[in-house]
């Protein structure tokens, strides 16, 4: 049953449930791109997962206890970097990743921060214009800080499609 789902700061013995949650929200790039489930069984790096819990830059989403959703992030000088954004496949659609976004910006608002950076694969039909519609904009490889070319350049080599995968930015 779906209630109300509520956005909170990840608590150390949430982060067991996370690959699960992260799996779940890839059945829908499954589906969309014909791929075995062998192309999309990585998931985010743990050391990456902890040191967002221990910057509090790691939210989850909860309906009633269960994690349907979660958020992971890190900040590079006066950029926060979206490492995963991952809803459960039966609650995508129900604006929870909007949800996360608010919370980030309220975050970078009080951190001072003055640009979001994510990856993502730019021929997804709900990937890349969902982060257009909330103003993110492609940037090219050689415009990219640094730590984000490392990013971009990791990312396009675990992707079965490469050249599909993009880095986007958005000035606050």
């Amino acid at each position: 049953m779906k209630n109300r789902v509520t956005i909170e700061l990840a608590k150390e013995n949430d982060l067991e449930y996370l690959p699960d949650v992260e799996r779940s929200a890839a059945r829908k790039f499954i589906e969309y791109l014909k791929l075995n489930e062998g192309n999309f069984s990585k998931t985010l790096d743990q050391n990456i997962l902890k040191q967002s819990l221990s910057n509090k830059s790691l939210w989850v989403a909860r309906n009633n206890a269960d994690i349907i959703g979660f958020l992971a992030s890190r900040t590079f000088d006066k950029f926060i970097h979206i490492d995963e954004l991952s809803v459960s496949f039966e609650f995508q659609g129900m604006g929870i990743g909007r949800k996360f976004l608010d919370v980030l910006n309220e975050k970078a608002a009080d951190d001072g921060i003055q640009e979001l950076t994510l990856t993502t694969d730019k021929l997804i039909p709900w990937n890349f214009p969902y982060y257009q519609r909330l103003g993110f904009s492609e940037v090219d490889m050689e415009e990219c800080p640094h730590f984000l070319k490392e990013i971009l350049t990791r990312d396009k080599n675990a992707n079965p499609v490469p050249e599909n995968r993009v880095a986007m930015t958005k000035k606050l």
